[in-house]
């Protein structure tokens, strides 16, 4: 029997969170009470396979942007992280994917 896909926003989460955590919490961005993605030194990270609960070859971040929008009247920063995930089959093309990590994040 098989399983249905599961959706590709909790495949992101699962994906970035745990380097992320570990680069946030190692920057000099990052000040007590208030931790900020550093998204410079998330750009060309490689994402290993292990970390993804479905079977691919791993991926990499293609850009890392610190970036704003207004929301409900308040203008807000976040890191918009573009990443390719590989597949097992490597004549099928990369998934693509973003996410936004917001800035005071709680990993």
């Amino acid at each position: 029997m098989r399983t249905p896909p599961r959706p590709l926003a909790l495949l992101a989460v699962a994906v970035l969170l745990p380097g992320t955590a570990l680069l946030a919490a190692g920057s000099a961005a990052s000040s007590p009470g208030r931790t900020v993605p550093a998204c410079a030194a998330l750009d060309r990270l490689r994402i290993p396979a292990s970390v993804m609960s479905l079977p691919t070859t791993g991926g990499r971040v293609t850009a890392a942007t610190t970036t704003s929008a207004v929301v409900s009247g308040q203008t807000i920063e976040y890191c918009q992280v573009d990443a390719d995930l590989h597949p097992v089959d490597p004549a099928a093309p990369a998934i693509k994917m973003r996410v936004a990590l917001p800035h005071g994040w709680n990993r």
